[in-house]
């Protein structure tokens, strides 16, 4: 019973585990995404891209293009 137990409580930490891995990569990926396009945007701003144009390409507010202007 106890050898039972014990392989089914390393199953469940197993899929935890498994679960935790994908959800980490998943926060990455979004993350770098992000980062991404506000790397994009200063990069636009600075070839004087109206921040509308920008905007409309890295699906940024109007407002957050602007706060990279101060």
């Amino acid at each position: 019973m106890r050898k039972l137990m014990e392989e089914y409580g390393q199953e469940r930490y197993d899929e935890g585990y498994e679960k935790g891995i994908k959800k980490g990569i998943k926060k990455g990926y979004a993350e770098g995404a992000n980062n991404e396009k506000w790397k994009i945007a200063r990069s636009l701003l600075a070839k004087n891209v109206p921040p509308e144009d920008i905007a409309v390409s890295t699906k940024l507010t109007i407002d957050e293009i602007k706060q990279l202007h101060r």
